[in-house]
């Protein structure tokens, strides 16, 4: 499994956390990796897990939203990975990432944001179908090299499950369609063979001599990537000035933010002050939400109208978006009005902000 599983850096938290009798596993990626989907391959390592330590108490972190990317997973690491003190950490980024200079900086970002305090971070790669003309020449797709160069420069261990399943998927041991029955997602049998070779390797590495931790916090390496997203922070709702039907609600289905900022009114707007180089907001989106025109300090307006192909849900879809990353690195103004759509394809006005971000 020479070209599946790269080794490089121990798991010297996980075997402490393991010695200690708790230990608490993260997860962060798209739909191929998220929780509310008990066919997907972290039920096997859990499964794994309970029977081969059954003396230890185990919590499970699973942070991964379906059709997002690592702007959302460098979103979410504070609160659903740093501050839930989880040992070890799964990142899956390979499919919703493209290659590209933005994606380096998202995923280097989370990368430098989990490592700033002693933790063990595995890279795991699963498939989607722009891989094959590559894997099919038996060359490495362009997402999964770039997550490479990351795994080197920070010594990471990496596991290539989509490799393997396509090299059983030739081997006769399952039909594609078995495989993935709906062309990216796979069901129980796909799944438990994307999971083996993460096991084989996480065996492996427990049975072996303990090692030194890779470096974390000031020992850090030099960054790869300029202007990554380490430094990425909240920007407090209250903080936002209100012009129009604003309110404060409650947020029940998704369960990675408590409230969210609503309005459906035609025209609201908000403003607010921050310092940095780019801001992210996390939205509740859908068809029916509006389109969001906004600026930057009084310039020109900008729109962000949201991918709204047929798989979009009208509704509850947790949507990362990078709103600008072209600032000057200092104080600015940031305007926002919420409009309909008038197309087709708009349904609606509703606006729902989880959280706005900015990266200095």
């Amino acid at each position: 499994m020479d070209d599946i599983i790269k080794p490089r850096g121990p798991l010297a938290r996980f075997k402490q956390a393991i010695q200690s009798g708790k230990v608490r596993v993260g997860f962060i990626g798209g739909s191929i990796t998220e929780a509310h989907r008990e066919s997907n391959w972290p039920y096997f390592i859990r499964a794994w897990f309970v029977k081969k330590f059954p003396g230890v108490r185990a919590a499970w972190e699973n942070a991964a939203i379906g059709g997002t990317g690592s702007l959302s997973g460098v979103m979410r690491a504070q609160r659903d990975l740093l501050d839930t003190r989880c040992d070890i950490v799964f990142v899956e980024y390979a499919v919703n990432d493209g290659p590209g200079e933005a994606t380096m900086r998202t995923r280097e970002g989370l990368i430098r944001k989990l490592l700033e305090e002693e933790r063990d971070v595995i890279l795991v790669y699963t498939y989607c179908q722009d891989m094959y003309a590559a894997m099919s020449a038996g060359q490495m797709p362009a997402s999964i090299v770039e997550l490479e160069i990351l795994a080197e420069h920070y010594c990471l261990p990496s596991v290539w499950m989509g490799l393997h399943a396509y090299n059983e998927m030739k081997a006769g041991r399952m039909t594609w369609e078995g495989w993935l029955p709906d062309g990216l997602h796979p069901d129980y049998l796909g799944s438990s063979i994307y999971a083996e070779p993460v096991i084989a390797f996480l065996e492996a590495e427990l049975a072996g001599p303990a090692r030194p931790s890779i470096p974390s916090g000031a020992l850090l390496p030099a960054p790869h990537t300029p202007n990554h997203f380490q430094d990425i922070r909240e920007i407090p709702l209250d903080d936002a000035e209100l012009r129009g039907p604003w309110t404060e609600m409650r947020e029940v289905i998704l369960p990675w933010y408590r409230t969210a900022l609503c309005t459906a009114a035609d025209g609201a707007e908000l403003s607010l002050h921050f310092t940095g180089r780019a801001l992210c907001a996390m939205l509740n989106f859908g068809k029916t939400s509006g389109v969001l025109k906004y600026r930057f300090d009084g310039g020109e307006w900008r729109e962000f109208t949201g991918e709204r192909c047929w798989w979009v849900p009208d509704k509850n879809w947790c949507q990362p978006v990078l709103l600008a990353d072209d600032l000057s690195d200092g104080a600015h103004r940031f305007d926002l009005r919420v409009v309909h759509g008038n197309r087709e394809e708009c349904k609606g006005t509703t606006c729902k902000i989880f959280t706005f971000m900015a990266v200095q």
